[in-house]
């Protein structure tokens, strides 16, 4: 009884620690520590703003808010991701070519924010930390 008892735990165990993988695995987006919280435009941060997670970013303009990182995953769009201390960019395929959101930091409360496509550049916009 005990020993059933031990294998049905470990193989509990195992499903959940695969299932976590898996997890991690689907995740589409991994923005660095230093990004992570919300950003806006400092003369009108109801405007436009934008979150970053662990996992995700989250992009509000108004009442719409959309994650990023869960429609890239629903949708298994591969995203090319670019981190370093002072660099978040990431690049996805688009039907006319690619898009790209390009971040990079200014200081502890402000970075930069570029969005590039095969079509032409929007940007940089300042964000301050919200």
């Amino acid at each position: 009884m005990k020993r059933q008892q031990l294998t049905l735990c470990l193989g509990i165990t195992l499903l959940l620690v695969l299932t976590g993988c898996f997890a991690v695995q689907q995740q589409r987006l991994h923005p660095p520590t230093w990004i992570h919280g919300e950003w806006g435009m400092e003369s009108d941060p109801e405007a436009l703003s934008l979150t970053f997670t662990a996992t995700t970013v989250i992009q509000r303009s108004g009442n719409v808010s959309l994650d990023l990182g869960e429609m890239y995953r629903i949708s298994e769009t591969v995203v090319t991701e670019t981190v370093t201390d002072a660099l978040y960019s990431f690049t996805v395929p688009t039907e006319t070519g690619y898009s790209t959101m390009e971040f990079v930091r200014v200081d502890a409360n402000t970075i930069n924010w570029t969005m590039r496509t095969n079509v032409g550049t929007i940007g940089p916009s300042t964000l301050s930390r919200l």
